[in-house]
């Protein structure tokens, strides 16, 4: 007799019913041959008779391009769109102050893009060791930025700008190192910036680039020789 468990049940029919579920599971791969198998049986048919038709072979494939060359005049009509909308909220700087830092990075990007930087990449995020934009000006500088969308009334002092004079050119290989923000800067900030090279945009300077769309004096301008900034 078979060993009782707890509740009076035999132990063997809990043992027996799992075989039978087991043995009630079909291998995946009978399944995929079957289905093979019918694809064949089906596909071949077909290519026989579209073979015996090369007119209307001709005319599905015509069909093709000009479906595929209307997604993409479409998905080209829209991309154009989104791209003037994204350009359009950069001539407001209240736009910004709306924004999250993440946020405030991509429109400065696009802000770039209208002015005419190319190769404008956002590259802001854990790991940027302080480069959240990084661009080729006009002139094919290489333009690294760090972003800071503080509120209003608030400033950027000299602890970041050094934090980020040691590596925009070292780790980044910045021509020209910047710091945007929506704020403004403190005065040993600004100090800082001119001893290290560093340009600043304040809130005030991104507010006429935002509603004009020419890249600022401190953007365009060359900067000063390492050995006038005393950078080694």
């Amino acid at each position: 007799m078979a060993p009782f468990r707890a509740g009076g049940r035999p132990a063997t029919r809990r043992r027996g019913s799992a075989r039978r579920r087991r043995s009630s599971r079909r291998p995946r791969s009978s399944t995929i041959g079957v289905l093979l198998l019918v694809a064949v049986l089906v596909g071949v048919p077909v290519v026989d008779w579209l073979g015996e038709r090369p007119g209307l072979v001709a005319g599905i494939a015509v069909a093709a391009v000009l479906l595929a060359v209307g997604a993409g005049a479409c998905y080209l009509a829209w991309w154009r769109v989104r791209r003037q909308h994204r350009l359009a909220r950069t001539r407001s700087i209240a736009v910004a102050d709306g924004l999250t830092g993440t946020q405030f990075e991509h429109w400065l990007a696009d802000l770039m893009r209208r002015s005419g930087f190319t190769q404008v990449v956002v590259s802001g995020g854990a790991g940027d060791l302080g480069a959240d934009v990084v661009a080729r000006a006009p002139d094919q500088r290489l333009v690294v930025v760090q972003c800071k969308r503080y509120a209003a009334d608030r400033r950027v002092g000299s602890p970041e700008v050094q934090r980020f004079a040691g590596t925009a050119r070292q780790l980044h290989g910045a021509d020209i190192a910047v710091i945007v923000t929506t704020a403004t800067f403190t005065r040993p900030a600004e100090a800082t910036a001119a001893r290290l090279g560093i340009r600043l945009v304040d809130r005030e300077m991104l507010t006429r680039w935002a509603a004009e769309g020419l890249i600022p004096v401190a953007l365009a301008t060359r900067a000063p020789s390492r050995r006038a900034t005393g950078i080694t």
